[in-house]
């Protein structure tokens, strides 16, 4: 079986990260937070939560990001005529 990971990201920063394996660690490096000197310590490894997530919750999950992808889609055809 594939391990699937899914990295949710909103206003620029990551809201959670789900994987279909429970043993999954995650490592967060934030190199604009770094070259601006907003790191004030060494990162750490397994330093971001992982979210336990089974197939059929992604499944659903992608299924509503296809549906928000699909009408902006087609509010951008709309806007276009």
């Amino acid at each position: 079986m594939t391990t699937k990971i899914v990295v949710v990201v909103e206003g620029g920063l990551v809201q959670g990260i789900y994987c279909t394996d429970p043993k999954t660690e995650a490592t967060l490096i934030d190199w604009d937070n770094i070259r601006e000197g907003q790191e004030l310590e060494l990162q750490e490894t397994n330093n971001y939560p992982v979210e336990y997530l089974d197939d059929m919750v992604l499944l659903e999950k992608m299924e509503e990001v296809n549906n928000v992808v699909k009408k902006n889609i087609e509010y951008d055809v709309e806007q276009r005529r």
